[in-house]
């Protein structure tokens, strides 16, 4: 087994939203691309940890394969482990130092999560040199590192932090005073002046860390930011170029001062590279997650609303008054995720927007949405280029969810419910389980997380109550799998 501070501090399973092969095909495509189908591709991961990550998008998409490969022996022992228990044969984890990895075949899409900027100068070689040659020719690559500017006084606060530490030979008691030192300093003076206020972001910001994170993220003797043009230098090296950010917000184009909007506007717009960094100095931007694809790719970025068309539609969407008028002209406002609003007097907007918050989590095809809002509107000829053209303005913001596929859950179970694998799994040790839209949820309440575990297809409603007892009724047996089928927890 190999010797690595990984083996003796485990880093904390995980799941990231951002690198499931539906997200980085959906960014393919708006960006005029035709990447792999979701359901039949190949993916793989590197630096993948105990393999959560891989191990829900393996039990989502059984008619695809995955691989991941880890310095670390015991995570992926671990990681193996749990495959076995839930008897995926579409997922291989394996034991493997990716600067010593030879010939992995061709992937339609690669992930290296957390690995770029803490891994020596030949290993992150050897990461994009695995990109430029396993990618497959419409592939995309997912690769997340920190980033300067933003990173400069994440630096400084580092490098005090181990020196402080660099004696204490406990993990738990390094990460205890890497904490407590960045609180001394700032707290170090009243009335604080801009040293200590920065000092006390940065306090916020390590003591929201897991110890874990903080252990291998700060505390770490390796973790190299770097700008993004030099980024970008060592991935046209290997024949490969900037797709976008992996983030859909991360891409959006923000709002300057008249002054600054000239001069952007003044770079030369075919050094997308160039703009970009410019764009990072103006948001002292500090963590990039770049999708890069091979350079012979033509990449459309006029981002036309047509492509919405392919798309499956998802929206966590509400409308702020409880007697909204969706078919008159009247202007109503919407809420969506982290109190975001739009405000609309368009029926056929305001219509798919209200069908959108009906389905949550729930995702439906653009044309499905169309015909829905056209039914109801009576719009005319032009409201697929009106549908689409809204959509995507919403989608930039944040505002809704576009995908290439639709994910294997219900939110109107029937009489036998049944629970993912995935959540009974992680139920029956905690309170944290991977959704079937692979997000995080918790439960916290014992009633519902014996329920998961109870809903195993074979129960119907009846059974189920009477197995919950303690006066249970069918009506809060009801109220409870919708709600459960609300963190999209139940298959279909």
């Amino acid at each position: 087994m190999a010797d690595t501070i990984y083996n003796e501090v485990l880093y904390p399973s995980a799941v990231y939203a951002q690198t499931h092969p539906d997200r980085l095909a959906m960014m393919a495509t708006l960006y005029g691309m035709s990447p792999a189908p979701v359901e039949k591709c190949r993916v793989l991961e590197l630096g993948c940890g105990d393999g959560w990550n891989l191990i829900t998008m393996a039990y989502g998409l059984p008619g695809s394969e995955f691989f991941g490969i880890d310095l670390a022996g015991k995570p992926i022992a671990r990681g193996n482990e749990l495959i076995a228990k839930l008897g995926l044969k579409n997922l291989s984890l394996r034991e493997m130092d990716v600067a010593e990895a030879a010939d992995l075949g061709e992937f339609d899409y690669i992930i290296a999560h957390g690995l770029y900027s803490w891994v020596p100068p030949h290993v992150r070689e050897k990461v994009m040199a695995l990109c430029g040659r396993s990618l497959a020719p419409n592939g995309v690559a997912y690769i997340s590192y920190n980033a300067y500017p933003g990173n400069h006084l994440r630096d400084m606060v580092r490098g005090m932090m181990r020196y402080h530490t660099a004696h204490f030979t406990d993990p738990a008691q390094k990460i205890r005073q890497a904490r407590g030192l960045v609180k001394f300093l700032a707290e170090s003076k009243e009335p604080k002046e801009i040293y200590h206020e920065l000092m006390t972001q940065q306090s916020v910001r390590v003591n929201k860390y897991s110890d874990a994170g903080l252990f291998h993220d700060d505390l770490s003797s390796i973790n190299q930011p770097f700008y993004f043009h030099e980024f970008m230098a060592h991935a046209t090296a290997e024949g490969l170029q900037f797709l976008a950010e992996a983030d859909v917000v991360d891409n959006r184009e923000e709002r300057y001062p008249p002054q600054v909007e000239a001069v952007l506007a003044g770079l030369d717009p075919a050094d997308i590279v160039s703009r970009e960094q410019y764009l990072d100095f103006l948001k002292n931007r500090a963590f990039r997650q770049t999708l890069i694809c091979r350079s012979g790719v033509k990449i459309a970025r006029d981002l036309a609303p047509e492509r919405v068309c392919e798309m499956w539609i998802a929206g966590e969407v509400r409308a702020a008054s409880e007697s909204v008028e969706l078919l008159s002209a009247k202007a109503e406002i919407f809420h969506g995720p982290k109190n975001a609003e739009i405000e609309t007097d368009r029926p056929l907007v305001k219509t798919a927007l209200a069908k959108l918050g009906e389905l949550w989590p729930q995702r439906i095809h653009f044309s499905d949405l169309l015909a829905h809002a056209v039914a109801a509107t009576g719009a005319d000829a032009e409201a697929e280029s009106d549908l689409s053209t809204a959509l995507m303005q919403a989608q930039a913001v944040g505002f809704l969810e576009f995908h290439m596929h639709r994910a294997r859950f219900t939110i109107e179970p029937g009489e036998k419910p049944r629970a993912s694998a995935l959540a009974q799994m992680q139920f029956s040790a905690g309170d944290r389980a991977t959704s079937l839209r692979h997000t995080v949820v918790e439960i916290h309440d014992p009633m519902g997380k014996e329920l998961v575990r109870l809903m195993d297809g074979t129960r119907d409603r009846a059974a189920l109550v009477a197995e919950l007892g303690a006066g249970v009724t069918r009506e809060q047996l009801d109220e409870n799998i919708r709600k459960l089928a609300r963190l999209a927890l139940i298959e279909e």
